[in-house]
């Protein structure tokens, strides 16, 4: 296992050249694998559960948001107090990280995101498609915690940008920004507080961004539930970049981007298989989720593929 700084530097380098260039999200291998042209093992229906999971979590987790977290869509919300153990709306908050975030529906054109001047403490500001990839990283470890304007933009976005502006290309239209601003103590807030107002989100589109699915993703869902999100949520981006090139393997089995009645097109035995197999898998993640991490000495730390998942499906929702 490497040592954490040299993860840490890889890892920097790798998102300052990608911010820097306006690259997308490192591009996909071809797939290597047959697509599933029938749906008719507990095999297949795992396959295409997994590959679908953290799709429906990021949908669940934006619905929230925008339903009972006091969000709208493209506008940051700024938390300026600390997290107590009381405090779940996300898994583990830090208790010493003022939070910043915002969901960006990126198909009406570019979203501009401004950070502040602040080399000497520790922010960064991490965005995430709709597969839960991050796909950029801004703030003191990447970008050397200098004062920018980036436009996030989307995978069919075409157009040219001013000469002051870094481009950050996702490759779904969906995107989850998170900032994390350091706080060293009580003391130290009003500090912190000031250093995260200076992040800041403009909607630079022409057209009122899209809100959350049609259906609500609960989160222990049915499957005719699960297929209807995870397919109204692929359908929001094209097929054509990054993970959702690859949906088209698990098509047999009802993973249809912009298809939200595709459960209603299963045979009864495929209905049944997909009856059967979600709450086993749903089990599955919740009794082996805490065997991915890796043990160095007395530490414990994630997979290194642990946001940056690729084709590790099975990683990925777990």
């Amino acid at each position: 296992m490497k040592p954490r700084k040299s993860v840490v530097a890889a890892l920097a380098s790798m998102a300052v050249a990608c911010v820097s260039a306006g690259c997308a999200s490192q591009s996909v291998d071809p797939v290597t694998i047959s697509a599933n042209e029938t749906c008719d093992s507990p095999e297949a229906v795992r396959a295409a559960f997994m590959y679908g999971y953290g799709v429906y979590e990021f949908a669940r987790t934006q619905s929230e948001a925008l339903t009972s977290g006091g969000q709208d869509m493209n506008r940051l919300l700024q938390r300026t107090k600390l997290s107590t153990p009381q405090d779940n709306s996300v898994t583990s908050p830090n208790i010493d990280t003022l939070y910043s975030t915002a969901f960006l529906d990126l198909s009406g054109g570019p979203i501009e995101v401004q950070t502040p001047e602040a080399p000497d403490r520790y922010h960064s500001i991490a965005f995430m498609n709709a597969f839960t990839d991050n796909i950029a990283y801004l703030g003191t470890r990447t970008t050397g915690g200098k004062a920018g304007r980036f436009w996030i933009v989307g995978p069919e976005w075409t157009g040219t940008s001013p000469d002051d502006i870094t481009l950050v290309r996702a490759d779904t239209n969906d995107v989850w920004m998170l900032g994390r601003t350091l706080v060293s103590g009580p003391d130290d807030l009003d500090a912190a507080k000031a250093v995260q107002a200076g992040i800041s989100v403009s909607d630079t589109s022409t057209t009122a961004p899209r809100g959350r699915l049609e259906t609500m993703p609960p989160r222990l869902p049915d499957t005719p539930v699960f297929l209807s999100v995870v397919n109204e949520m692929l359908g929001r981006s094209p097929v054509t970049s990054g993970q959702a090139r690859r949906a088209h393997l698990f098509s047999a089995c009802g993973i249809r981007p912009g298809d939200p009645d595709a459960w209603n097109d299963l045979s009864a035995e495929e209905q049944q298989l997909w009856q059967d197999e979600l709450p086993l898998a749903l089990d599955s993640l919740r009794r082996k989720t805490r065997r991915t991490d890796i043990k160095d000495g007395a530490w414990r730390g994630a997979p290194p593929d642990v946001g940056n998942f690729g084709e590790n499906d099975t990683l990925r929702a777990r």
